[in-house]
Protein backbone atom coordinates (compact mmCIF):
# COMPACT_ATOMS: atom_id res chain seq x y z
CA UNK A 1 0.00 0.00 0.00
CA UNK A 2 1.46 3.66 -1.14
CA UNK A 3 1.98 6.01 1.33
CA UNK A 4 -0.76 8.23 0.53
CA UNK A 5 -3.41 5.23 0.91
CA UNK A 6 -2.23 4.54 4.34
CA UNK A 7 -2.85 8.31 4.85
CA UNK A 8 -6.30 8.09 3.45
CA UNK A 9 -6.90 4.94 5.51
CA UNK A 10 -6.02 6.29 8.67
CA UNK A 11 -7.77 9.30 8.13
CA UNK A 12 -11.50 7.27 7.49
CA UNK A 13 -10.38 5.60 10.51
CA UNK A 14 -9.89 8.46 12.75
CA UNK A 15 -13.26 9.82 11.25
CA UNK A 16 -14.90 6.32 12.63
CA UNK A 17 -13.65 7.00 15.56
CA UNK A 18 -14.51 10.72 15.79
CA UNK A 19 -17.95 9.37 14.66
CA UNK A 20 -18.19 6.22 17.05
CA UNK A 21 -17.54 8.91 20.09
CA UNK A 22 -19.84 11.83 18.85
CA UNK A 23 -22.79 9.10 18.82
CA UNK A 24 -21.55 7.60 22.59
CA UNK A 25 -21.67 11.31 23.70
CA UNK A 26 -25.24 11.79 22.37
CA UNK A 27 -26.64 8.92 23.54
CA UNK A 28 -25.23 9.34 26.79
CA UNK A 29 -26.72 12.45 26.71
CA UNK A 30 -30.22 11.25 25.71
CA UNK A 31 -29.93 9.01 28.34
CA UNK A 32 -29.18 11.07 31.20
CA UNK A 33 -32.01 13.92 29.80
CA UNK A 34 -34.61 10.72 29.81
CA UNK A 35 -33.40 9.77 33.43
CA UNK A 36 -33.61 13.45 34.35
CA UNK A 37 -37.00 13.73 32.90
CA UNK A 38 -37.69 10.59 34.60
CA UNK A 39 -37.09 11.78 37.92
CA UNK A 40 -38.58 15.04 37.42
CA UNK A 41 -42.22 13.42 36.46
CA UNK A 42 -41.52 11.57 39.36
CA UNK A 43 -40.85 14.37 41.92
CA UNK A 44 -43.79 16.52 40.32
CA UNK A 45 -46.06 13.36 40.87
CA UNK A 46 -46.85 12.86 37.21
CA UNK A 47 -45.63 9.60 35.02
CA UNK A 48 -45.04 9.85 31.11
CA UNK A 49 -47.75 6.16 31.13
CA UNK A 50 -49.53 6.94 34.09
CA UNK A 51 -51.86 3.83 35.51
CA UNK A 52 -55.41 3.73 35.90
CA UNK A 53 -56.99 5.35 38.38
CA UNK A 54 -60.49 4.94 39.82
CA UNK A 55 -61.53 8.15 40.52
CA UNK A 56 -64.36 8.99 43.32
CA UNK A 57 -67.41 9.35 42.18
CA UNK A 58 -69.07 12.41 43.03
CA UNK A 59 -72.52 12.70 44.63
CA UNK A 60 -75.40 11.60 42.62
CA UNK A 61 -77.83 14.19 44.27
CA UNK A 62 -76.64 18.16 44.63
CA UNK A 63 -74.15 19.23 46.93
CA UNK A 64 -75.09 22.10 49.31
CA UNK A 65 -72.55 24.40 51.09
CA UNK A 66 -73.22 25.60 54.85
CA UNK A 67 -71.12 28.38 56.71
CA UNK A 68 -71.63 28.49 60.09
CA UNK A 69 -70.66 31.79 61.32
CA UNK A 70 -72.20 35.04 64.42
CA UNK A 71 -74.98 35.42 63.79
CA UNK A 72 -75.52 33.83 60.36
CA UNK A 73 -76.00 30.44 58.51
CA UNK A 74 -75.79 30.60 55.03
CA UNK A 75 -76.60 27.90 52.31
CA UNK A 76 -75.19 27.39 48.82
CA UNK A 77 -78.67 27.28 47.71
CA UNK A 78 -82.01 27.74 49.03
CA UNK A 79 -84.12 24.51 46.84
CA UNK A 80 -82.81 21.24 45.47
CA UNK A 81 -84.70 18.22 44.08
CA UNK A 82 -85.35 15.06 45.64
CA UNK A 83 -83.14 12.38 46.70
CA UNK A 84 -79.64 11.90 48.34
CA UNK A 85 -78.11 15.11 48.75
CA UNK A 86 -74.05 16.28 50.38
CA UNK A 87 -73.92 18.78 52.35
CA UNK A 88 -70.58 20.46 53.70
CA UNK A 89 -70.71 22.45 56.94
CA UNK A 90 -67.86 24.67 57.62
CA UNK A 91 -67.49 26.94 60.56
CA UNK A 92 -66.53 29.82 59.18
CA UNK A 93 -67.32 31.85 62.78
CA UNK A 94 -64.93 32.60 65.76
CA UNK A 95 -66.65 30.19 68.38
CA UNK A 96 -67.95 26.46 68.79
CA UNK A 97 -71.00 25.86 66.43
CA UNK A 98 -73.21 23.08 65.97
CA UNK A 99 -75.61 22.16 62.46
CA UNK A 100 -79.12 20.22 62.64
CA UNK A 101 -81.26 19.40 60.24
CA UNK A 102 -85.29 18.92 60.62
CA UNK A 103 -88.46 18.69 58.71
CA UNK A 104 -90.95 15.93 57.32
CA UNK A 105 -90.52 13.93 60.28
CA UNK A 106 -86.64 14.31 60.01
CA UNK A 107 -83.84 15.09 62.72
CA UNK A 108 -79.92 14.98 61.69
CA UNK A 109 -77.70 16.80 64.05
CA UNK A 110 -73.85 16.86 63.59
CA UNK A 111 -71.13 17.25 66.58
CA UNK A 112 -70.12 20.73 67.01
CA UNK A 113 -67.78 22.08 64.93
CA UNK A 114 -64.82 24.05 66.17
CA UNK A 115 -63.50 27.10 64.77
CA UNK A 116 -62.32 26.92 60.73
CA UNK A 117 -63.29 22.77 60.78
CA UNK A 118 -65.47 21.32 58.03
CA UNK A 119 -67.30 18.31 58.26
CA UNK A 120 -69.69 16.25 55.27
CA UNK A 121 -72.14 13.91 55.46
CA UNK A 122 -75.21 12.93 52.86
CA UNK A 123 -78.91 12.38 53.87
CA UNK A 124 -81.72 11.57 51.59
CA UNK A 125 -84.28 14.05 51.73
CA UNK A 126 -87.65 13.30 50.60
CA UNK A 127 -89.94 16.07 49.51
CA UNK A 128 -91.02 19.51 51.93
CA UNK A 129 -89.56 22.27 53.71
CA UNK A 130 -86.51 21.72 56.31
CA UNK A 131 -85.15 24.08 58.91
CA UNK A 132 -81.97 24.38 59.12
CA UNK A 133 -79.95 25.68 62.38
CA UNK A 134 -77.53 25.86 64.82
CA UNK A 135 -78.34 24.02 68.16
CA UNK A 136 -75.78 25.62 70.57
CA UNK A 137 -76.81 27.00 74.01
CA UNK A 138 -80.47 25.06 74.18
CA UNK A 139 -80.64 27.45 70.44
CA UNK A 140 -79.58 31.33 71.52
CA UNK A 141 -77.66 30.80 68.45
CA UNK A 142 -81.03 29.34 66.79
CA UNK A 143 -82.81 33.00 68.26
CA UNK A 144 -79.99 35.12 67.30
CA UNK A 145 -80.07 34.35 63.48
CA UNK A 146 -78.41 31.21 62.89
CA UNK A 147 -81.16 29.33 60.90
CA UNK A 148 -82.53 29.01 57.10
CA UNK A 149 -84.80 27.19 55.29
CA UNK A 150 -84.60 24.83 52.53
CA UNK A 151 -87.18 23.49 50.09
CA UNK A 152 -86.89 20.14 48.77
CA UNK A 153 -88.91 19.56 45.17
CA UNK A 154 -90.01 16.65 43.59
CA UNK A 155 -91.68 13.24 43.92
CA UNK A 156 -90.30 10.11 45.35
CA UNK A 157 -88.82 7.55 42.92
CA UNK A 158 -91.52 4.56 44.22
CA UNK A 159 -89.62 1.65 41.76
CA UNK A 160 -86.24 2.38 43.63
CA UNK A 161 -87.79 2.88 47.23
CA UNK A 162 -89.08 -0.70 46.65
CA UNK A 163 -85.61 -2.29 45.74
CA UNK A 164 -84.72 -0.80 48.93
CA UNK A 165 -87.60 -2.57 50.65
CA UNK A 166 -86.76 -5.85 49.81
CA UNK A 167 -83.91 -5.78 51.30
CA UNK A 168 -85.42 -5.17 54.64
CA UNK A 169 -84.37 -2.20 57.11
CA UNK A 170 -87.36 0.17 57.22
CA UNK A 171 -89.96 1.17 59.73
CA UNK A 172 -93.27 1.96 57.84
CA UNK A 173 -95.82 3.91 60.13
CA UNK A 174 -98.92 3.49 58.55
CA UNK A 175 -102.09 5.49 59.18
CA UNK A 176 -105.07 2.71 59.43
CA UNK A 177 -107.26 2.80 56.29
CA UNK A 178 -110.43 4.43 55.38
CA UNK A 179 -113.56 4.84 57.56
CA UNK A 180 -117.49 5.51 57.57
CA UNK A 181 -117.27 9.11 58.31
CA UNK A 182 -120.78 8.60 60.04
CA UNK A 183 -119.61 6.89 63.07
CA UNK A 184 -117.73 7.44 65.86
CA UNK A 185 -115.78 6.51 69.58
CA UNK A 186 -118.75 6.52 71.43
CA UNK A 187 -116.84 4.59 74.09
CA UNK A 188 -113.09 5.02 73.76
CA UNK A 189 -111.91 3.81 77.31
CA UNK A 190 -113.67 -0.08 76.05
CA UNK A 191 -111.60 -1.18 73.10
CA UNK A 192 -113.37 -4.30 73.36
CA UNK A 193 -116.67 -2.69 72.60
CA UNK A 194 -115.97 -2.73 68.65
CA UNK A 195 -119.60 -0.93 68.15
CA UNK A 196 -118.94 1.79 69.50
CA UNK A 197 -115.64 2.38 67.63
CA UNK A 198 -115.44 3.98 64.14
CA UNK A 199 -114.74 1.19 61.97
CA UNK A 200 -113.17 0.55 58.66
CA UNK A 201 -115.35 1.00 55.51
CA UNK A 202 -115.69 -1.26 52.65
CA UNK A 203 -113.64 1.02 50.60
CA UNK A 204 -111.22 0.94 53.81
CA UNK A 205 -110.39 -3.13 53.72
CA UNK A 206 -110.54 -3.48 50.16
CA UNK A 207 -107.51 -1.03 49.42
CA UNK A 208 -106.01 -2.53 52.69
CA UNK A 209 -106.19 -6.09 51.28
CA UNK A 210 -104.75 -4.55 47.73
CA UNK A 211 -102.00 -2.80 49.84
CA UNK A 212 -101.00 -6.26 51.49
CA UNK A 213 -100.92 -7.85 47.96
CA UNK A 214 -98.68 -5.37 46.55
CA UNK A 215 -96.21 -5.94 49.32
CA UNK A 216 -96.37 -9.72 48.86
CA UNK A 217 -96.58 -9.09 45.10
CA UNK A 218 -93.20 -6.40 45.15
CA UNK A 219 -91.08 -8.83 47.60
CA UNK A 220 -91.34 -6.41 50.52
CA UNK A 221 -91.05 -8.35 53.75
CA UNK A 222 -92.54 -7.43 56.93
CA UNK A 223 -91.21 -8.42 60.46
CA UNK A 224 -92.92 -7.31 63.22
CA UNK A 225 -96.32 -6.14 63.17
CA UNK A 226 -97.75 -3.42 65.95
CA UNK A 227 -100.87 -1.60 66.08
CA UNK A 228 -102.94 0.73 67.81
CA UNK A 229 -106.11 -1.44 69.94
CA UNK A 230 -108.42 0.20 68.51
CA UNK A 231 -110.72 -1.84 65.37
CA UNK A 232 -109.88 0.38 62.85
CA UNK A 233 -106.10 -0.04 63.34
CA UNK A 234 -106.36 -3.80 64.11
CA UNK A 235 -108.05 -4.76 61.23
CA UNK A 236 -105.95 -2.59 58.75
CA UNK A 237 -102.72 -4.16 60.25
CA UNK A 238 -103.81 -7.85 59.65
CA UNK A 239 -105.48 -7.59 56.07
CA UNK A 240 -101.44 -5.32 55.44
CA UNK A 241 -99.53 -7.82 56.81
CA UNK A 242 -101.43 -11.29 56.74
CA UNK A 243 -99.57 -12.16 60.07
CA UNK A 244 -100.49 -11.77 63.86
CA UNK A 245 -100.68 -8.53 65.46
CA UNK A 246 -99.24 -7.06 68.65
CA UNK A 247 -101.23 -4.37 69.82
CA UNK A 248 -100.26 -1.29 72.12
CA UNK A 249 -101.19 1.40 73.83
CA UNK A 250 -97.84 3.38 72.57
CA UNK A 251 -99.65 3.59 69.79
CA UNK A 252 -103.09 3.98 70.15
CA UNK A 253 -105.39 7.45 69.77
CA UNK A 254 -105.47 9.06 73.16
CA UNK A 255 -107.69 11.81 72.75
CA UNK A 256 -108.99 13.56 75.21
CA UNK A 257 -109.58 10.34 77.27
CA UNK A 258 -105.76 10.15 78.77
CA UNK A 259 -104.21 13.08 80.18
CA UNK A 260 -101.89 14.73 78.21
CA UNK A 261 -98.53 13.85 79.75
CA UNK A 262 -100.01 10.34 78.63
CA UNK A 263 -100.15 11.83 75.10
CA UNK A 264 -97.24 12.95 75.21
CA UNK A 265 -95.77 9.81 76.45
CA UNK A 266 -97.17 8.12 73.25
CA UNK A 267 -95.66 10.67 70.93
CA UNK A 268 -92.51 9.66 72.35
CA UNK A 269 -92.66 6.14 72.50
CA UNK A 270 -93.99 6.24 68.76
CA UNK A 271 -91.35 7.92 67.49
CA UNK A 272 -88.78 6.01 69.11
CA UNK A 273 -90.30 2.59 67.53
CA UNK A 274 -89.93 5.06 63.89
CA UNK A 275 -85.80 4.85 65.36
CA UNK A 276 -85.72 1.52 66.22
CA UNK A 277 -83.70 -1.05 64.04
CA UNK A 278 -85.87 -3.89 62.28
CA UNK A 279 -84.75 -7.53 62.37
CA UNK A 280 -82.35 -8.08 59.86
CA UNK A 281 -84.01 -8.84 56.12
CA UNK A 282 -87.46 -7.84 56.82
CA UNK A 283 -89.35 -3.92 57.47
CA UNK A 284 -91.62 -2.87 60.34
CA UNK A 285 -94.97 -2.12 59.96
CA UNK A 286 -96.66 0.19 62.71
CA UNK A 287 -100.53 1.31 62.30
CA UNK A 288 -101.61 4.13 64.18
CA UNK A 289 -103.57 7.19 64.06
CA UNK A 290 -103.07 10.71 63.04
CA UNK A 291 -103.40 12.69 66.22
CA UNK A 292 -100.37 10.23 67.26
CA UNK A 293 -99.11 10.69 64.20
CA UNK A 294 -99.10 14.73 64.12
CA UNK A 295 -97.66 14.68 67.94
CA UNK A 296 -95.25 12.16 67.22
CA UNK A 297 -93.51 14.13 63.97
CA UNK A 298 -95.00 17.14 63.68
CA UNK A 299 -97.17 19.64 61.93
CA UNK A 300 -95.93 18.48 58.58
CA UNK A 301 -98.04 15.33 59.12
CA UNK A 302 -101.28 17.58 59.50
CA UNK A 303 -102.39 16.85 56.05
CA UNK A 304 -101.97 13.20 56.38
CA UNK A 305 -104.70 11.23 54.94
CA UNK A 306 -106.47 7.66 56.06
CA UNK A 307 -103.89 4.73 54.45
CA UNK A 308 -100.68 6.99 54.31
CA UNK A 309 -97.93 5.06 55.17
CA UNK A 310 -94.30 7.29 56.16
CA UNK A 311 -91.68 5.02 55.34
CA UNK A 312 -88.57 5.84 58.03
CA UNK A 313 -84.93 4.41 57.64
CA UNK A 314 -83.29 4.04 61.13
CA UNK A 315 -79.58 4.46 60.83
CA UNK A 316 -78.59 2.99 63.89
CA UNK A 317 -78.56 6.44 66.03
CA UNK A 318 -81.12 8.59 67.58
CA UNK A 319 -81.65 10.66 64.29
CA UNK A 320 -85.28 10.38 62.75
CA UNK A 321 -84.97 9.48 59.00
CA UNK A 322 -88.13 10.12 57.07
CA UNK A 323 -87.42 8.86 53.26
CA UNK A 324 -91.03 8.84 51.47
CA UNK A 325 -94.53 9.39 52.19
CA UNK A 326 -96.83 7.07 50.13
CA UNK A 327 -100.14 6.62 49.70
CA UNK A 328 -102.14 3.58 49.78
CA UNK A 329 -103.22 3.68 46.36
CA UNK A 330 -99.31 4.05 45.12
CA UNK A 331 -98.96 1.03 46.37
CA UNK A 332 -100.96 -0.58 43.97
CA UNK A 333 -99.67 1.73 41.11
CA UNK A 334 -96.27 0.71 41.52
CA UNK A 335 -97.15 -3.37 40.79
CA UNK A 336 -98.63 -2.40 37.34
CA UNK A 337 -94.77 -1.48 36.91
CA UNK A 338 -93.43 -4.20 37.79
Amino acid sequence: MSLSQLAHAGLITQHHRIALATAVLLTGIAACAKDYDAEAAENSGVRSSPPAVMQAAPPEGPAIGVRLSEWKLDLSQLTVATGEIQFTVTNGGTMLHAFEIEGQGLEKELEPLNVGATATFQITLPPGTYELYCPIGSGAHKKMGMVAHLEVLGTVDLGRLVTNMKQGGYVIVLRHGATNPNQADTDPLHRDNIGSQRLLSAQGREVAMRVGDSFRKLGIPLGRVYSSEFNRATETAKLVSGKEVTTTPDVTEGGLVVSPAENARRAKALKEMARATPDPGVNTLIVTHKPNILDAFGEDWFDSKEGEASVFKPDGSNNLILVARVQATDWIKVVAGY
